[in-house]
């Protein structure tokens, strides 16, 4: 229907900002359909990743992750989740997987200095963080 995020009465004014904010900072203003975070940009239409205007080589798996991640800012994943929303819980996927595609993703973005936006969360999985 359109929705990109729902919350359930009561609560805070506090938690609905914040949530409102996340969704008008993954937007772009031109409405391309287009992540962005700082000069972190993955675009939806064409499936490129541009860091600081470089082209990032962000391929399959890593870019369906990158984008899942960046599109739920701040919310942290397990790998149950991240296997279902991203490999589309393919049973012959291991849960490893995601902390290979991870590690895959964090080295191509170290080179820009992006590489701390995903935080890994002790014990649960990850989420894609604002520096």
């Amino acid at each position: 229907m359109g929705a990109d995020d729902y919350i359930a009465k009561p609560f805070s004014l506090r938690e609905a900002v914040a949530r409102i904010r996340a969704v008008l900072r993954t937007r772009s203003p031109d409405g391309n359909g287009a992540l962005n975070f700082e000069r972190l940009m993955l675009n939806t239409a064409t499936n490129r990743v541009t860091a600081q205007g470089v082209l990032l080589n962000v391929r399959g798996a890593e870019y369906r992750l990158l984008e899942f991640l960046m599109s739920h800012p701040g919310k942290a994943f397990n790998r149950t989740q991240l296997l279902a929303q991203v490999w589309a819980g393919d049973p012959d996927i291991d849960e490893r997987t995601v902390d290979v595609n991870v590690q895959r993703l964090r080295k191509i973005l170290a080179k820009p200095g992006y590489e701390a936006c995903i935080q890994t969360v002790r014990g649960f999985g990850y989420r894609f963080i604002e520096r």
